[in-house]
């Protein structure tokens, strides 16, 4: 085994990166497996140090491990995504519900590093990165999980208000989270929207909360699957924001599920964006299956 890239974000889930790295670090150690590791301290640094890795190492760089939630995730698929030959596995430490299961190696080190040595010499297993446009910014971008607009990002951007000292204990960051989702979601207001979906004619939605897309491209269809939960009752949002098993069990008059390629969201008045859990601008947006950027996936 070569020397093995770890990528980490410390503070995520309220410190329980940390921990998990510790954990990871002794199984390595266990193991005498040759590894260097790199610890973020700045939104965007998982994207920089990514690049920057793949760049000096060339050749000789054969796998990157993220330890972080959704958005160092979606950093270091950024900062990889012009190296297509470049395995990732992904522990997922995020305080949020888990949504990558399909994606992530086991928050148990001893199974993560088990799977990564039984994976790391078979053919590798590349997915289609989504791609998307925001307004008012130029460029391609890229997620590996979803993009939300609406309720979801407002609620993302509250989260990333709440101040986190190294003393909070974890569940202090999960009350001030409910709080604030609380806060958001008794002053939000619905709006409507327009999909214009693999360049067919626009579909109307009225009185939407927030719309999720999500990168399908591990199914063999490849397409995105976009939810629209509308015209529900505040109360009932609760269940559908948190859970995403019960988001997805879910088969009801609030919610609206569609597949494409492409699509382009337009809303009646500008809405927030986010990209796998982190803000990333404003209504409208273009989402898209990207054909010529893969990820390889552990």
């Amino acid at each position: 085994m070569s020397v093995l890239f770890l990528i980490i974000h410390r503070e995520s889930g309220y410190g329980r990166g940390s921990k998990i790295w510790k954990k990871v670090k002794k199984e390595l150690e266990k193991r005498k497996v040759s590894f260097r590791s790199f610890y973020t301290e700045y939104p965007g640094h998982a994207e920089a140090l990514a690049r920057q890795i793949a760049t000096i190492q060339d050749y000789r760089l054969k796998t990157v491990i993220g330890i972080g939630g959704e958005g160092t995730i979606n950093e270091i698929v950024n900062g990889l995504s012009s190296f297509d030959k470049i395995q990732m596995g992904f522990i997922y430490t995020g305080s949020r519900n888990k949504s990558l299961t399909n994606f992530s190696l086991s928050s148990d080190p001893k199974k993560a590093i088990k799977h990564l040595f039984q994976r790391w010499n078979a053919p590798l297993k590349g997915y289609y990165l989504g791609e998307y446009r925001v307004e008012g910014k130029s460029g391609k971008n890229y997620f590996f999980n979803r993009v939300g607009i609406g309720l979801d990002a407002s609620i993302l951007s509250q989260e990333k208000m709440v101040v986190k000292t190294k003393s909070d204990l974890p569940i202090l960051g999960h009350v001030r989270f409910i709080v604030g989702l609380l806060k958001v979601l008794w002053n939000y207001e619905f709006f409507s929207i327009s999909l214009e979906i693999d360049q067919e004619q626009p579909l109307e939605f009225d009185s939407v909360w927030f719309i999720i897309v999500s990168n399908r491209s591990t199914t063999r269809d490849g397409n995105l699957h976009v939810l629209i939960i509308k015209e529900a009752k505040r109360l009932k949002l609760l269940p559908l924001l948190l859970l995403t098993k019960v988001r997805n069990k879910t088969k009801n008059e609030f919610i609206e599920e569609l597949s494409c390629k492409e699509i382009t969201v337009k809303t009646d008045s500008i809405r927030l964006v986010h990209a796998d859990g982190d803000v990333i601008g404003e209504s409208p947006v273009i989402i898209k299956i990207s054909e010529s950027h893969k990820a390889c996936i552990l």
